[in-house]
């Protein structure tokens, strides 16, 4: 997630420290590799309608970057397609090296 932000490491730290203490966000996992995601649906939407074209393209990119193989296929693939590029393209971040 912090490389998705664009923020420095020290930075992400503490905003994502005032999200928790302001209950927006969760967080779940092992260290070095929690889950942090928003606790109200609502305003996921809102955060995500508010982006402009170009700035949601470039955020989900990241976003789907940042999962990778180890995020949920689906949302993976999801984000590529936000991100513009085509439907062939999602797949392969998810099947093993050797399928590609």
């Amino acid at each position: 997630m912090q490389a998705a932000s664009d923020l420095e490491p020290e930075s992400f730290s503490r905003t994502v420290a005032e999200l928790l203490r302001e209950r927006l966000v969760h967080a779940s996992g092992a260290l070095g590799r929690e889950r942090i995601e928003l606790c109200h649906e609502q305003l996921r939407v809102w955060l995500w309608d508010g982006l402009d074209q170009p700035k949601r393209r470039v955020l989900a990119e990241r976003l789907a970057t940042a999962f990778g193989s180890d995020g949920d296929p689906a949302q993976v693939a999801a984000l590529w397609l936000e991100a513009g590029h085509n439907a062939r393209q999602p797949v392969t971040w998810w099947q093993p090296a050797s399928a590609r």
